[in-house]
C-alpha cells in the first residue's frame, strides 16, 4: 500500500514554498493571539477546517507544524468521535510491516482482545497516549483522500434510493452529524474487514484451512458488533458492489463487437472469498442472540 500520508505531507511542502513565514506580518487579531490560544483554536477544528486554516495562514501553519502530533490527534478525535478507534486499526492493518499477516489462532485472539478493550473503554482519548506523528498524519491523509470522497459519493446514492422507495418524496436537507457519523463508521469498519481478509495468508500446513480461518476472522470480528452496525457495513458493501458492477458492465460492452449480450459471471469459489451480500454469512447467528427479544 502506498503511504497515505503523502497527500497530507505534500500540502505542507507546498505551504513552505507559498509562504515566507519568517518575513510574514499580519494585523489580523486571530493571528496575533498567544501560541497557547492558537493551539487551542486549531484543536477545536475538524480535519477539513484544519486544512483550510493552515492553507490560509502562515502563522497557523507554523503552529501546526510545530505541534502536528497533538493537533492532528485532537482533530481526528473531533472529526471521527469513537470511530477514531476503527480508523486506528484500519491504518495499522493496512501496513504489513507494522501489523504482520494473521498466521495463527493466538494472533487472531490478540487482535480481538485489543479491539474489544478499546471499544469497551469509556473514553476514546486513550489513543492520544500512544499515537505517533506519522500515524496521525497517515490517518488524517487516509480520511481526507479516501473516506471523505467515498462518503460524498455514497450520500447521493442513499438519497436516490430513498427517493425511489418513497415515490420521489425525500428530504433534501443535509445529513445530521449523527447520520454522517454512522456512514463514516460503516466505511471504516468495512475497510477493516477487507484489510483483515487481505492479511489472511496462511501456510499450507495450518491446522485450519485458508477458507476456515478467513471465516473465523470474519465471525470473530463481526460478533463484536451490534446488528445495526453490521447492517451499516452491508450497505457500504452493496454500494461498492454496484459501483464495480457498473464499471465491469461498461468494460464488457466496450469489448464486445455489438455491445450486446449478457456479461458472463464467475461463480464465487468458497476457497477464494465470500459474498458479503449474503446476509446468512454477514450476520452470524451469534449476533442475533445478542439482541433476541
Amino acid at each position: 500500500m502506498d503511504d497515505p500520508s503523502s497527500c497530507w505531507l505534500t500540502i505542507e511542502l507546498d505551504m513552505e514554498s507559498t509562504h515566507s513565514i519568517r518575513t510574514y506580518t499580519s494585523d489580523a487579531i486571530v493571528e496575533n493571539l498567544p501560541p497557547e490560544v492558537r493551539h487551542e483554536l486549531l484543536a477545536t477544528l475538524d480535519l477539513s477546517s484544519l486544512r483550510n486554516m493552515v492553507h490560509a495562514s502562515p502563522v497557523y501553519y507554523r503552529q501546526y507544524v510545530l505541534e502536528r502530533r497533538s493537533i492532528l490527534s485532537l482533530c481526528l478525535e473531533r472529526t471521527l468521535g469513537r470511530t477514531v478507534l476503527d480508523a486506528y486499526w484500519v491504518y495499522q492493518t493496512s501496513r504489513s510491516s507494522k501489523f504482520p499477516s494473521i498466521t495463527n489462532d493466538e494472533t487472531i485472539s490478540n487482535f480481538r482482545q485489543a479491539y474489544m478493550r478499546q471499544q469497551a473503554s469509556g473514553s476514546y482519548s486513550i489513543l492520544r497516549k500512544s499515537i505517533t506523528e506519522n500515524l496521525a498524519v497517515g490517518m488524517a491523509a487516509f480520511h481526507y483522500s479516501t473516506i471523505d470522497p467515498i462518503l460524498q459519493l455514497y450520500i447521493p446514492h442513499v438519497l436516490e434510493a430513498l427517493a425511489e422507495g418513497t415515490g420521489g418524496i425525500v428530504d433534501q436537507e443535509s445529513l445530521s452529524q449523527v447520520e454522517q457519523a454512522r456512514l463514516i463508521r460503516g466505511l471504516y469498519r468495512f475497510q477493516l474487514c477487507c484489510n483483515l481478509f487481505t492479511m489472511a495468508n496462511f501456510p499450507e500446513s495450518s491446522t485450519l484451512n485458508r477458507n476456515g480461518r478467513k471465516m473465523r476472522i470474519l465471525t470473530d470480528y463481526i460478533s463484536l458488533l451490534e446488528p445495526w452496525e453490521i447492517e451499516e457495513m452491508g450497505c457500504i458493501y452493496s454500494f461498492a458492489n454496484e459501483r464495480f458492477e457498473r464499471v465491469f458492465e461498461a468494460v464488457w460492452r466496450c469489448t464486445t463487437r455489438d455491445g450486446t449480450g449478457i456479461r458472463p459471471r464467475k461463480v464465487p469459489d468458497p476457497g477464494d472469498g465470500y459474498d458479503l451480500g449474503d446476509t446468512g454469512m454477514l450476520v452470524p447467528s451469534s449476533v442475533y442472540k445478542k439482541t433476541s427479544c
